[in-house]
């Protein structure tokens, strides 16, 4: 290209970009960086931004200068500023996803000092997809040491002729040093080098170009002499530290410098994938755990079978593995304490946590390990009080049966401590079932048992089956083994019978006479009744039938021993007394308890209330049940979990 005189105005403008973020990215979990480039002189690079939530994050800033001219319509010439998107691979590779130009004349004005411009601009994306860009350009007209600006050149100013097609081409002039500049002008300064954030940002030397003309046939001689100026320049603005260790030989060898790339690289890379596999634990966890709603496939809750499936692609069952495990137990165990009031969700859990404790064991076969002894330590519930005041407050009793222990597991390692964990859930939400039953209960259960016939002769017994109803057709919908409701139902009936007999044992009490002798029983019977129906076998209520029976005889048998071992077996002769002490006549039955009979059982020592049921203990549970659990690998998971990439194994 020649080199003519010509007569142009150039405006200088010093830019300083910022980097704010980049939003609406078409997934998470992936490390980008961005690198801007104004030229071959100005260029800077971002730190590594984590994606969450589909945003990245850099806050950065870098400066350059720019020297704009106008074109035939006296309008700025495009200059461009390019930011390139690049994205962290898992292969350490470092690849270009997209790129954004700006045009500088677009934000050009001489018309004041500063301008500033906020902008948010989409990117074209590697998948053709969008993703927003916001950033900031600051605009401000370069001024000299003496307050005029740089912005206007002479008339007798030679450049080079820029081309017609407005391609970015820098113009190009000879070397001069500029006396108007000021040495402490911060854009000028030519060994001063900006970082961001710890990160390199390039910032090339500055150099003025004398106003010169030159002949065609000298320009190639000339730019060998400014390539050898360059490179004598940069070895100049070596600091004197780093000139120190040159000359000490302690510069870092090219190989030493690789392989601490190389190692921060990989670093790099584990913390990639570290980040890459929480965010997946995460989801799953959050789709089968936190936001999901009861949800059945047949004859099974979803979450469980879904979780084996995950557990198992993860090989979470390895020792090393174990703190996804944990993630697991925690998560459940925070839904069921959010959730002690509500019946469905803790039925669903209950099914889910007896399900995955089923699986395990078909999977993993093992039996209880008899080497080790249960506990002989009874769980205990918190009983509520009785509103009525029919339930008196006893010591629990010594004797410790229908207890819940803990189970020990044949396997061991991670796995074992898994089970240990479900287990304790298991028995967790059940209590709470059982706790919730019971709170319920304690308001109806004494006016109902000893109540009359109601309105359209029904019995008042109905509203503790409508409860018990309302239980049954919630573990129905779970479905939970019938055997775990079987048992369930049996504490209920245990809680009904302790809960009864205290109110008949209490000091004064309305309860204990031949009236409400037959009231009981036939509640008794309607109680039985209803759980012969749905399947459930029950022998808890035989101490309140066979003390409706004692109060309905005749007093004085009851002073034989081998009599009472006949008519009322389950009661101990301490019971039999004090229903003898509590007995009121009434028009059914007007005689009193004879004193004789009395004096044939032994005194009570103290203030001792042996008599009393603890109705706070639990009967034991076992909740390894149907082992063979057949097709729970048909349910389907979630579409939710199925549309993400790393549960398309699920498919299968």
């Amino acid at each position: 290209m020649d080199l003519m005189k010509i007569k142009r105005k150039a405006a200088k403008f010093n830019f300083e970009l910022t980097l704010h973020q980049m939003a609406d990215l078409p997934k998470s979990g992936n490390v980008l960086y961005l690198i801007w480039r104004r030229g071959r002189k100005w260029t800077g690079e971002t730190k590594k931004a984590f994606v969450k939530d589909k945003v990245a994050v850099w806050e950065e800033n870098g400066t350059f200068k720019v020297s704009l001219f106008k074109n035939s319509q006296d309008r700025y010439k495009r200059k461009y500023l390019e930011i390139d998107v690049h994205e962290v691979n898992k292969d350490l590779s470092k690849g270009r996803i997209g790129q954004l130009k700006v045009n500088l004349a677009d934000f050009a004005s001489t018309e004041e000092d500063k301008n500033v411009y906020n902008k948010v601009e989409t990117v074209k994306l590697w998948n053709k997809q969008d993703a927003q860009l916001k950033y900031t350009i600051t605009c401000t007209l370069r001024r000299r040491n003496n307050g005029t600006l740089e912005s206007e050149m002479s008339e007798a100013t030679t450049m080079t002729e820029v081309s017609s097609d407005e391609d970015d081409a820098t113009p190009q002039t000879p070397v001069s040093v500029d006396s108007s500049l000021s040495p402490n002008d911060p854009f000028e300064d030519k060994t001063s080098f900006k970082r961001l954030s710890g990160r390199r940002n390039v910032l090339l030397p500055n150099r003025r170009r004398a106003q010169m003309s030159m002949g065609g046939d000298q320009d190639s001689s000339f730019m060998d002499l400014i390539q050898n100026v360059d490179k004598a320049v940069e070895e100049q603005v070596r600091s004197p530290t780093e000139n120190k260790r040159a000359s000490r030989g302690k510069i870092k060898s090219p190989q030493m410098e690789l392989a601490e790339k190389e190692k921060e690289m990989i670093q790099l890379q584990e913390k990639l994938l570290k980040m890459e596999q929480d965010s997946m634990e995460r989801h799953f966890i959050d789709t089968l755990i936190h936001s999901i709603q009861p949800q059945y496939d047949g004859n099974y809750p979803i979450s469980a079978p879904i979780l084996y499936r995950i557990l198992q692609h993860l090989d979470a069952f390895k020792p090393e593995k174990e703190e996804i495990l944990t993630k697991v137990v925690t998560a459940i165990n925070s839904v069921v304490s959010k959730s002690t009031s509500n019946l469905k969700l803790l039925c669903y859990w209950f099914s889910n946590v007896v399900l995955l404790l089923n699986i395990i064991q078909k999977d993993f076969p093992a039996t209880i390990d008899v080497s080790t002894p249960n506990s002989t330590d009874p769980i205990h519930i918190t009983i509520p009080d009785d509103p009525l005041g029919n339930d008196p407050k006893s010591p629990p009793p010594t004797h410790t049966d229908h207890i819940t222990s803990q189970e020990t597991f044949a396997f061991g390692n991670s796995l074992s401590k898994f089970c240990a964990d479900l287990s304790r859930e298991c028995t967790v939400i059940y209590a709470a079932l059982i706790s919730n039953a019971y709170d319920r209960l304690v308001i109806v259960l004494i006016p109902s048992m000893f109540s009359t016939l109601g309105k359209m002769g029904r019995m008042s017994v109905s509203h503790i089956t409508k409860i018990l109803l309302e239980y049954d057709q919630a573990f129905q919908e779970s479905k939970t083994p019938s055997i775990i409701c079987a048992k369930f139902f049996n504490q209920l009936y245990y809680y009904i019978n302790g809960h009864t007999l205290n109110a008949i044992f209490k000091d004064d009490s309305k309860h204990c006479n031949m009236g409400t002798s037959i009231q009981l029983k036939m509640s008794i019977s309607e109680l039985e009744e209803w759980a012969t129906k749905r399947g459930y076998i029950t022998q808890e209520l035989s101490q309140l039938r066979q003390i409706s029976d004692a109060m309905m005889m005749n007093k004085v048998v009851l002073a034989d021993e081998a009599t009472r071992k006949e008519i009322c077996p389950s009661l101990s002769a301490k019971q039999v007394r004090r229903m003898l002490v509590c007995f009121k006549p009434d028009e059914y039955d007007p005689e009193a308890v004879p004193q004789s009979v009395l004096k044939q059982f032994s005194q009570p020592s103290g203030d001792s209330r042996e008599y009393l049921s603890d109705t706070s203990v639990l009967f034991r549970v076992g909740f390894h049940v149907d082992r063979e659990t057949p097709m729970w690998r048909s349910v389907k998971p979630p579409d939710s979990l199925l549309e993400h990439k790393d549960f398309v194994f699920l498919k299968e």
